[in-house]
C-alpha cells in the first residue's frame, strides 16, 4: 500500500488532477484497511 502510494505521489505532478485523486484514493484504501486488520 505504500508503495502505491509513493508512486502515486510520484506520478501526480505528471498527471496532474488524476494522480492527485489516484494518491487519495490509495490513502483512504490504506486507512479502511489498516482499520480492518488492527481493529
Amino acid at each position: 500500500m505504500i508503495s502505491v502510494a509513493r508512486e502515486g505521489l510520484a506520478f501526480a505532478p505528471k498527471t496532474g488532477a488524476f494522480g492527485m485523486v489516484f494518491l487519495v484514493d490509495e490513502t483512504i484504501n490504506a486507512y479502511i484497511f489498516r482499520k480492518v486488520i488492527f481493529f
